[in-house]
Formats: structure tokens, C-alpha cells, sequence
């Protein structure tokens, strides 16, 4: 028996109206595990004003109520990732906060997009007391689509490397280190 799944790609998008502005968004098309949610889809926009959401549509319905968990891990990696604060609407999920199930240490925006231009899959659960479902994003192209969203992001976090490389070779300590780097991302809204 051979079982083929079929992703798609990350592809991006750009538009506005005149009631919302402008807006930019990376999107992909998944793979759910429980019907009539068998197609998910996993959507970043960024809007004119600065605002931005992360979601992810179809995967199920649920209700704020009954307490839904959401967990999510990426390929050849052992960690899993919840989602600590999350809003519903009908059948779409937007994440808020996540936090690192090995340490219980909350993602910072930047962190949370290179996880997903590193890997090729994620895997999300959604499940409480009543159901449970599973759903795959391929993160082919995910790096194109995710830069392209993030022009400013990610200049910013590359001159914010190239800053802490100089500090580092200038004898800064790991504590500083980490230090600086967490207070630089806070301020740079990373």
C-alpha cells in the first residue's frame, strides 16, 4: 500500500480595499485528517497599519468553550509548541502566543517565522473534549513567501545579527549576551 500526500506550495499576495487598506499575505494549503476539515489552510497577513494576524482556517470547529488545545511541531524536531493564547471565530484559529513545551519559554515573532522558513512540515492538533484533528503544511517555499512578507523584519534581524556577531568577537558573555539580544528584539517589535 502506498499513500501519497500532496501539499501545496506557500505562495503570496498582496491587495486592499479602501475599507481595510492594504494588506500582504503568505499562504498555504494543508492537509487535514477528519472530515469535512480535510483542506486547512494556514494564513500570515500583515496589514497597512502595522497590525497582522496569524491563523489557520478549516481545521475544525471549535468553541472557546470547551477549552480547545493546540499543539504544534515542526519536522525532524522533537519539540512541541503550544499555543498559549488564541482567539476562535467559527472555524478559524487565530494564534496569538506560543510558547516551547522544553522550557515553557514564549516565541518571539522572528523565532516563530525562521522556525517555519527552516523546516519542511509542520504538524498542528487541535483537540478537546469532543474532537481532535490533525493537520499538515508543507513549508516548501515558505522562506520566499515569508520574506516577501517581512521585507523589514528581516533586514532588521540580519542587522541585529551582524550587531551581536561584532559584540560577541568584542568578548561580550553569554548572559549579556542574551540579554541584549532579548531587550534589542522587544524594541525592534521582533
Amino acid at each position: 500500500i502506498s499513500v501519497q500526500l500532496s501539499f501545496s506550495q506557500w505562495r503570496f499576495n498582496e491587495g486592499g480595499n479602501s475599507f481595510d487598506g492594504k494588506y500582504k499575505s503568505a499562504i498555504v494549503k494543508g492537509k487535514g485528517e477528519r472530515f469535512p476539515y480535510s483542506s486547512p489552510s494556514l494564513v500570515i497577513n500583515q496589514f497597512d497599519d502595522g497590525s497582522e494576524n496569524f491563523y489557520i482556517k478549516d481545521i475544525g470547529s471549535y468553541t472557546r468553550s470547551s477549552f480547545p488545545e493546540i499543539r504544534f511541531y515542526f519536522d525532524n524536531s522533537t519539540t512541541v509548541y503550544y499555543v498559549d493564547d488564541y482567539t476562535l471565530e467559527r472555524d478559524i484559529l487565530f494564534i496569538k502566543e506560543v510558547s516551547n513545551s522544553e522550557n515553557n519559554v514564549r516565541l518571539s515573532k522572528i523565532e516563530l517565522i525562521n522556525l517555519l522558513k527552516k523546516h519542511s512540515k509542520v504538524r498542528f492538533r487541535v483537540s478537546d473534549k469532543y474532537s481532535m484533528n490533525d493537520a499538515t503544511f508543507s513549508l516548501k517555499g515558505s522562506t520566499s513567501a515569508l520574506n516577501r512578507l517581512y521585507t523589514d523584519i528581516s533586514q532588521k534581524n540580519n542587522d541585529l545579527e551582524t550587531f551581536l556577531n561584532s559584540a560577541k568577537e568584542e568578548g561580550l558573555s553569554d548572559f549579556d549576551f542574551e540579554n541584549i539580544k532579548s531587550k534589542l528584539e522587544k524594541e525592534l517589535n521582533l
